[in-house]
C-alpha cells in the first residue's frame, strides 16, 4: 500500500500506487515532475513551500473543480498528469478501461475555456475522471475521512446495502460509453466542420484564380510592354520639347539682322552665311521632329490598362505569399 503525507493531509491507494506526477503552469508553479514509489512517500518543506499546491493540483488532475485563477500568471494554461502503477486489483471496466497495470489522467485548464480530460490518451469526462479517481485513491484531512462526505461514496454504499451494486455499475458503464462516444462524436463535427471551411476556402481560392485567368508568362509579358510603352511615353515627350524650342527660334530675325549687318560691313558675309544655314537647319530638324512624332505610336489608354493588370496580378502574389508561378501552380493543384 501507498501513503504519501504531506503536513496533516494523507493520501492512501486503495491498490497499487502512484508513479509520476508532473504540474506545469499551476498556482506558483512552473513545471514539476515528481515520481513516487511503493510504500511511504513524505512531502516536506517550509510553510508556503507548495506543498498543499501538489496536493491540489492531483485533486485537480483527479476531477474536482478548480477556478482559473490556479493558471500560473502570465501564462494561458495549466495542465497536470498523473500515472498510476500496479493496478490490478482495482476493476476499471465499469469505467471504459480494460484491465491495465498503468492508467495515465491529464487535464487541462486555460483562460480560453479550452480544456479536457483524458484517460490513458483517450477524451473523456470529468465525471468519469472523478469516478476513477475515487476508485483508486482516498485523500484523509485533519479532521474527516474525505471519502464519506462525497455523494458518490455515499451513493455506492447505499447500492451495495440494497443490493444493486451490479446493475448500478452496468449502468454505469453503458453511461460512461454513451459520453464517450459523444465526445467522439462531437470531435467527429468539429472536424466535420473544419474540413467543410476548408472546402470551401479552396473553391474560393480556385474561383479566384480561375477567373483572374493568369496564363503562363504574362507578367514578364506585360512587365516588358509596360517598360517599352514607357520608353515610348517619354521619347514622345522629348521630341514635343525640342519642337517648341526649334518653333520658338526667330529665323526670319535672324536672317534681316545678319542681312542689315552685311550691308554695313562685308566683313560680316559669313555670319550672314551661317544664319541662313541655321534658317535652313532648323525647318529641316522642325519637319524631321514632326515626322518622328507621327511615327511613334503610343496608346495611353493600353498603357493603363496594363498597369491596373500589373497591380491585379501583384496583389495576388501579395495575397497568396508567392510568387507568379506559385499562383500558377496552386490553381493547377486546387483544380485536382
Amino acid at each position: 500500500m501507498q501513503l504519501i503525507i504531506s503536513s496533516v493531509i494523507l493520501i492512501s491507494m486503495k491498490a497499487g500506487f502512484i508513479k509520476r506526477l508532473t504540474i506545469r503552469n499551476y498556482g506558483i508553479i512552473d513545471e514539476l515532475n515528481l515520481e513516487f514509489s511503493p510504500g511511504l512517500n513524505l512531502l516536506t518543506g517550509e510553510t508556503g513551500a507548495g506543498k498543499s499546491l501538489i496536493i491540489g493540483a492531483l485533486e485537480f488532475v483527479l476531477g474536482e473543480r478548480k477556478p482559473k485563477e490556479v493558471i500560473k500568471t502570465g501564462r494561458d494554461f495549466s495542465e497536470v498528469r498523473v500515472e498510476f502503477s500496479q493496478l490490478e486489483g482495482i476493476e476499471l471496466e465499469p469505467f471504459g478501461i480494460p484491465g491495465k497495470e498503468t492508467v495515465i489522467i491529464s487535464r487541462r485548464i486555460a483562460h480560453t475555456g479550452r480544456g479536457g480530460t483524458s484517460i490513458n490518451g483517450s477524451p473523456t469526462t470529468l465525471d468519469t475522471v472523478s469516478s476513477v479517481g475515487e476508485a483508486l485513491i482516498d485523500i484523509h484531512g485533519q479532521h474527516e475521512h474525505q471519502s464519506l462526505l462525497k455523494t458518490r461514496h455515499q451513493q455506492e454504499l447505499f447500492d451495495r446495502y440494497v443490493g444493486i451494486k451490479e446493475q448500478v455499475d452496468e449502468f454505469s458503464s453503458l453511461l460512461n460509453d454513451i459520453r464517450q462516444k459523444e465526445v467522439m462524436l462531437k470531435a467527429l463535427k468539429q472536424k466535420e466542420e473544419e474540413n467543410k471551411r476548408l472546402r470551401e476556402l479552396k473553391e474560393f481560392q480556385l474561383n479566384e484564380l480561375t477567373d483572374a485567368d493568369i496564363k503562363e508568362g504574362e507578367l514578364e509579358e506585360i512587365q516588358n510592354n509596360i517598360s517599352g510603352m514607357e520608353n515610348i511615353e517619354r521619347i514622345s515627350s522629348l521630341l514635343e520639347e525640342l519642337r517648341s524650342i526649334i518653333d520658338s527660334i526667330p529665323s526670319n530675325r535672324i536672317l534681316q539682322a545678319s542681312e542689315k549687318l552685311t550691308r554695313l560691313d562685308r566683313r560680316f558675309q559669313e555670319i550672314a552665311s551661317l544664319s541662313n544655314e541655321l534658317t535652313t537647319v532648323s525647318g529641316e530638324l522642325a519637319r524631321s521632329l514632326r515626322e518622328a512624332a507621327l511615327s511613334i505610336e503610343f496608346n495611353q489608354e493600353k498603357l493603363d490598362e496594363m498597369r491596373l493588370r500589373l497591380s491585379f496580378l501583384q496583389r495576388l502574389m501579395e495575397k497568396y505569399k508567392t510568387d507568379y508561378r506559385g499562383l500558377l501552380e496552386l490553381r493547377e493543384n486546387l483544380s485536382r
